[in-house]
């Protein structure tokens, strides 16, 4: 699979700039009869008449595109030109989410139980919340979630209640906040946690309890390139390093993120 890559140093100093190929070239490329019917050629033909388009008449630009595969070089135009990322920056984020999360991805939070409640609404065990640092849900998805729960019948639970993940994305840990929050919610509504409240890992636990989704990652990336919205980039951001980002590893993102000041503004 072809891609374009942004490359940007620390400190975010002036870089230079491998645009990043759109959505709609890297995915049917992906596809085998994609691939025999749009050769390689084609796709160079085709950048070089992107490339020179009169409407980038006078405009700066480079583009270094490279097969995956392989990572040899597709196609290049003044790949050593200097120039800064700006809204660029923008499609990096796209892809990478695309790549992480999946093009179907739809942002929700679940409610996990390793067993079902019995008649009486006792549920033996643990309960596990898990979420995805959700860029546009808000406190109220937990009243939502814990209304599910005790829909179901349950009253009460004997076990913990366990954030695996952070729900929302100013949770800055693990899942405690997570756990925390749907503990208040269940006991607004009665339903009663005999064990602790903690973070931890989801073991199997195959009963569904609770889901509210929010929006797919499609609308999402839609609206926030379509209308070069750079709060919506960078919230994205803090969600793909909320779940993917290893904060012990010595090229950490979430680190990196906050050496960058206010976190990325500059896309």
């Amino acid at each position: 699979m072809p891609a374009l890559f942004l490359s940007v140093p620390r400190r975010l100093r002036p870089v230079r700039l491998v645009l990043l190929l759109l959505a709609a070239l890297i995915a049917p490329w992906g596809s085998s009869s994609v691939r025999a019917a749009f050769s390689e050629p084609a796709l160079q033909n085709l950048l070089a008449g992107y490339m020179s388009h009169s409407a980038l008449r006078g405009a700066a630009k480079t583009c270094v595109v490279v097969d995956l595969s392989d990572n040899h070089e597709v196609f290049s135009l003044y790949p050593e030109r200097p120039l800064i990322p700006a809204s660029q920056m923008k499609l990096l984020v796209s892809a990478t989410a695309v790549e992480l999360f999946g093009p179907g991805f739809v942002f929700s939070a679940t409610v996990w139980s390793q067993v079902s409640p019995d008649s009486a609404g006792r549920l033996e065990g643990d309960l596990y919340v898990y979420g995805c640092a959700d860029p546009v849900a808000g406190p109220g998805i937990y009243t939502a979630l814990a209304r599910q729960v005790r829909e179901k019948g349950v009253k009460v639970i004997t076990g913990d209640l366990v954030g695996t993940a952070p729900v929302l994305l100013e949770e800055t840990d693990t899942g405690l906040q997570a756990a925390r929050r749907l503990h208040d919610a269940l006991g607004s509504l009665g339903v009663v946690v005999g064990g602790k409240v903690r973070a931890g890992y989801c073991p199997s636990a195959p009963v569904l309890l609770a889901r509210h989704t929010t929006v797919s990652l499609a609308d999402y990336l839609s609206n926030m390139n379509k209308e070069s919205r750079n709060e919506e980039a960078n919230r994205l951001l803090r969600s793909l390093l909320a779940c993917f980002d290893d904060p012990a590893a010595p090229d950490s993102g979430a680190a990196a993120l906050a050496s960058a000041g206010n976190g990325g503004n500059g896309t």
